[in-house]
């Protein structure tokens, strides 16, 4: 067992206030370290009262005290921030319990008193609920940032389908503007710059393959006179409609090429015997026209001039074979004639001039 010496010692040194106050509320024991709190010896304290030894703050505890000797009920936990004498100008708080001590009558002889310092422990709960405050506020600030890139990705979500959109429209106008650049809008038959593109790749593939390549150069006869009676629309009109039925007298391997006014162009694909083919290709597109259109309320019949130019015998450039077949055209417009490397086949087709008759009522 431990002795009473070794535990006065003990409660001299641990670090918690221990007293024990008579019903005066008078200091019959009180350990080192709670009175080195008040700072006087344990002898300063014996015999005296608490209002004597606690100057500040005092009557609070006085109060708490009598109310036990008075109540005979214990206060447990009760907590006081206090400026004590060892330390002056320095505000701690300390956690109190004070027990009544009843004899065998349970009459109230005494309080003993259980002093702590939680000074550190405040501090700690003090700066514990500060960062939790902070927390509070950076996962508030979370939240809304949160909210801010939700609504952000969300618009991020529509500029990527606009930005999407606004690119396939530009992509679709790109089509355009190249189709634009290489085809004839009023037709829809390649342009000349296609045409010039195309009578070079056939002629170097031509070379290559030791073919031959045909090159017909036409333009309607009487088409001013279109213009003339009827209108330029009545023009725009001849001039789908030839384009239509230019298709309708070609294969689909045969390109065909509106370039300039009213002057087309059709290449035939490369091979032997190219001369003989366009002459009845020649014949099939004058026979197509021949037959009468009707346009604005008239009904119109067109004639076509057609010049035909062969690779290689008329020319082995670009240039040199749209020259010959610019020239035979002329030649066929004057003879009436197909005409072919400025040379006549024969009357192979009687090409129709321009007639126009009003549309009759029934």
């Amino acid at each position: 067992m431990i002795g009473a010496g070794a535990l006065e010692c003990l409660f001299g040194i641990a670090p918690i206030g221990l007293s024990y106050l008579d019903v005066e509320l008078r200091y019959r024991y009180i350990n080192e370290w709670l009175a080195g709190i008040n700072g006087l010896p344990v002898e300063g304290h014996l015999g005296k009262t608490v209002d004597e030894v606690v100057k500040e703050g005092a009557s609070g505890i006085t109060a708490q005290l009598q109310n036990v000797i008075d109540t005979g009920e214990s206060i447990i936990d009760g907590e006081a921030d206090v400026e004590t004498l060892s330390r002056p100008g320095e505000s701690r708080c300390y956690r109190h319990s004070f027990h009544p001590d009843k004899d065998e009558d349970g009459t109230v002889v005494g309080v003993s008193i259980v002093v702590q310092d939680i000074t550190a422990q405040k501090e700690a709960e003090t700066a514990l609920s500060e960062r939790n405050r902070e927390l509070e506020t950076a996962n508030e600030r979370l939240a809304k940032v949160m909210v801010e890139l939700r609504r952000a990705n969300t618009e991020l979500k529509d500029d990527a389908v606009i930005v999407s959109e606004a690119n396939k429209r530009l992509e679709k106008a790109k089509k355009q503007l190249q189709r634009l650049a290489l085809y004839d809008t009023l037709t829809g038959l390649g342009n000349r710059n296609l045409f010039m593109r195309q009578l070079e790749y056939s002629i170097a593939i031509a070379e290559r393959r030791n073919e031959e390549v045909a090159l017909l150069e036409m333009d309607l006869d009487g088409f001013k006179e279109v213009n003339d009676r009827l209108g330029h629309a009545a023009g725009d009109e001849v001039l789908r409609e030839f384009g239509v039925r230019l298709n309708q007298a070609l294969r689909k391997a045969d390109r065909k090429y509106r370039i300039g006014g009213d002057e087309f162009a059709v290449l035939l694909e490369p091979r032997f015997g190219a001369l003989d083919g366009a002459n009845t290709v020649a014949e099939q597109i004058a026979e197509r026209v021949a037959a009468p259109m009707q346009i604005k309320g008239h009904s119109c019949s067109v004639g076509v001039s057609i010049g035909i130019a062969v690779f290689p015998e008329h020319g082995r450039e670009p240039v040199a074979l749209l020259r010959k077949a610019d020239a035979a055209m002329y030649e066929a417009k004057k003879k009436h004639q197909v005409v072919a490397g400025a040379s006549e086949l024969g009357a192979t087709t009687v090409l129709k001039r321009l007639e126009l008759e009003p549309k009759r009522s029934r």
